[in-house]
């Protein structure tokens, strides 16, 4: 069994996805509550992934403290890269969780969640057009999270600090995701298969449009085609991946399957809420039945993490 040192040392970034799972789920909760008017613990499940959060962080900075090299190689790795904008992101869902539990905290997680995306932001483009190691097989649908962070920040910022401001993250986030999915179509259909346990990433690929939703309709307040294109493109992809289902059901677990949970919960709010704003049904039908399918894939994924962590340790997990 490896020492606890060992297992700090080998602590990966990418667990902060489970925040992002778990806060997710407790923001589609939140809507299935306002749709049915019947508890969901969406306050129980914002809680969660606050302590779960903080002790993520926890772990993660006493990492940095005693292992900085083993964050160096991790920032330094084109896959991995990525995944410390879901500490970010991980902030600005906690930040909508908490609007109506303490809007204080609310102002804190946004605030520092904004700033921390920002710099990410421009420190990994940076990397993208500096960078002359990267190669087709680097891209994967990780690369997305950038663009969800950034497309994220408008959804809470409309409450917390509105103003024009918020197109700037919009702006970055769409425009960026037109182009990356280019890209990926490109290198999915072009080049060599991702590895096996990349293929649950794809479903990141439903984050952006879903979440542009909910931002777009945050800075708007209207329903429009352009909200429309963003959804049914969701949900689109959504199918998809559904009518692939075995492609994903036969892999091996690993903490990549974390990837399943926060664009399921992101399609069911944006389902929620253009079933508020327009009123047509199925809108709603489609929000609860997603947001269910969420339940149980984020149930699933809990129990088997908690199960291969306490046999195998974190480092095992990630790969």
């Amino acid at each position: 069994m490896k020492s606890s040192t060992d297992r700090l040392s080998d602590f990966p970034v990418s667990f902060f996805s489970v925040t992002m799972g778990i806060a997710g789920l407790a923001l589609a909760a939140a809507s299935a509550e306002e749709l049915l008017g019947f508890p969901f613990g969406s306050d129980v499940l914002g809680f969660v992934a606050f302590v779960v959060f903080m002790a993520t962080t926890l772990a993660y900075a006493m990492k940095l403290s005693r292992f900085p090299a083993q964050v160096r190689a991790e920032f330094d790795d084109p896959v991995r890269l990525h995944f410390f904008f879901t500490f970010p992101i991980g902030l600005i869902l906690l930040s909508s969780a908490f609007i109506d539990l303490s809007f204080e905290t609310a102002v804190a997680f946004w605030t520092v969640g904004t700033v921390v995306d920002l710099v990410l932001t421009f420190a990994i483009v940076s990397i993208w057009i500096r960078n002359d190691k990267f190669h087709p097989d680097h891209l994967n649908p990780s690369w997305f999270l950038p663009v969800v962070g950034n497309i994220l920040i408008p959804m809470a910022g409309a409450w917390i600090f509105p103003g024009s401001h918020l197109w700037f993250f919009f702006g970055i986030g769409i425009i960026f995701w037109m182009i990356l999915v280019t890209l990926l179509f490109d290198r999915t259909i072009f080049h060599k298969a991702m590895s096996e346990r990349l293929v649950p990433t794809f479903l990141i690929m439903i984050a952006p449009p879903a979440v542009g939703v909910l931002s777009y309709l945050a800075l708007t307040g209207s329903v429009d085609p352009f909200a429309y294109i963003l959804y049914f493109f969701s949900l689109f992809l959504a199918l998809l991946f559904f009518a692939n289902l075995p492609m994903f059901t036969r892999i091996r677990f690993s903490l990549s399957w974390w990837a399943y949970s926060f664009p399921l919960s992101a399609l069911s709010v944006a389902s929620a809420e253009l079933a508020i704003r327009t009123g047509e049904g199925y809108f709603k039908s489609l929000s609860l039945i997603v947001f269910a399918v969420a339940v149980i894939v984020i149930a699933n994924i809990s129990i088997r993490t908690i199960i291969h962590i306490r046999k195998e340790g974190v480092r095992s997990i990630e790969n």
